[in-house]
């Protein structure tokens, strides 16, 4: 993944991609300069600035779809991390907080969502299915099970991911 980090050369930041916000009153997605999510240079954090190219995110998710090892062959985490990661750590307390709709019939792992509960979730999408989606609307499918992995890319904030989501996914496995 070598195009991939929390600060851009000249020659990545020419290659990214704007990001919009959809205005409701113009009725049109408007062009946002910056990155609002980075919150400083003291935390790294994948939610929080991480940039990458879908090919080098799409690298990463098919290493933790493969249990660890990355699509060359090189071990990047070892299978019993990766089923760290896509365990349900949520305790009865700390469910309830956990409460989005479109992730209804799902905990959290490590990270990561994790689905818990085909009723209720209401996806077509095997127990233990996990992954994670981004605050413009990106979608990461994880199914080591099925040897699955979907990476849904957009740019859009405000972007009806509790209607579009759950949605694409049961398209993805309503079509395997």
């Amino acid at each position: 993944m070598s195009d991939t980090g929390f600060e851009l050369s000249e020659e990545q930041r020419g290659r990214l991609l704007p990001q919009y916000e959809y205005n409701d009153a113009l009725g049109k997605p408007v062009r946002k300069d910056g990155n609002g999510f980075r919150i400083g240079t003291e935390f790294e954090s994948g939610g929080a600035g991480l940039l990458s190219t879908v090919s080098d995110y799409a690298k990463f998710l098919s290493a933790l779809t493969h249990r660890g090892t990355s699509p060359d062959g090189t071990r990047i985490l070892s299978s019993a991390t990766v089923e760290l990661m896509r365990t349900d750590h949520l305790t009865e307390s700390t469910r309830g907080d956990y409460n989005w709709g479109q992730l209804a019939g799902y905990g959290y792992g490590l990270g990561v969502r994790t689905h818990v509960s085909k009723a209720g979730s209401g996806s077509l999408s095997p127990l233990g299915e996990f992954g994670w989606s981004g605050a413009a609307g990106c979608l990461a499918i994880i199914d080591p099970d099925s040897r699955l992995t979907v990476l849904y890319a957009q740019h859009l904030l405000n972007n009806q991911e509790p209607y579009v989501h759950p949605r694409l996914k049961n398209i993805v496995y309503a079509c395997l």
